[in-house]
């Protein structure tokens, strides 16, 4: 997690979103960037050497990007991930406009993705559930083979699944999610066509899913 760690406020909020996500995704390490400072300071190069060491060992950057600007070391480490090739999440809670999504149009577009969550429309808990799924949607159980997600309601018992599947089986996975929609809603007799063992089913705790949703994804 990259952010400001310089105000009591700051502070408060960086370990208040990192407990949120630890209880979303208790199985993700978020490393708060104030843990190792405080043992370092005042030894201001040694920060930044951290700093740079814990972005060499992330496999991704969460970044704070609230303010009128964004702190400019939290840009810093932005930039150090982009040139290693790690994914980066930008979030802003702050309202403010800017060049593009209320940031700096070269930080915006370094970002992989930018999660927006208004201080006026929820607190921690509706930015952290933001920024779960997107980090939901880069994790897979290990597959010797590319893999792709797809979404379903099945229609027997309202429930959402998310399932991870091997690339290419996508249209076969969801004729056969038709045919268990089907079977329960009257449409088929006989016994209900049963989930392939290549369809691994994965927790989704973001959120119920609509019949709309119920596709393939990138």
């Amino acid at each position: 997690m990259a952010g400001p760690l310089f105000t009591a406020a700051e502070r408060i909020f960086n370990s208040d979103l990192r407990d949120a996500l630890a209880r979303l995704l208790p199985e993700v390490e978020f490393v708060l960037p104030q843990e190792a400072s405080d043992a370092l300071l005042p030894d201001l190069e040694a920060v930044a050497a951290d700093c740079f060491e814990h972005v060499r060992e992330c496999d991704l950057v969460l970044a704070n990007l609230d303010g009128p600007d964004a702190d400019s070391g939290t840009c810093v480490e932005v930039g150090f991930a982009i040139g290693l090739g790690k994914h980066v999440i930008g979030f802003r809670t702050d309202f403010r406009a800017g060049e593009v999504d209320g940031v700096n149009a070269m930080l915006r577009y370094g970002c992989n993705e930018i999660v927006s969550a208004p201080s006026f429309s929820g607190g921690i808990m509706e930015l952290a559930r933001a920024i779960a799924e997107r980090i939901g949607r880069l994790k897979a159980p290990m597959s010797p083979e590319p893999t792709e997600i797809v979404r379903y309601r099945l229609a027997g018992d309202g429930d959402d699944r998310t399932y991870v599947i091997p690339v290419g089986r996508g249209r076969e996975f969801a004729a056969i999610c038709e045919a268990i929609s089907k079977f329960w809603d009257g449409g088929m007799t006989g016994d209900p066509p049963e989930i392939p063992e290549w369809a691994v089913e994965v927790e989704n705790p973001f959120g119920r899913l609509t019949f709309s949703d119920w596709r393939v994804e990138d």
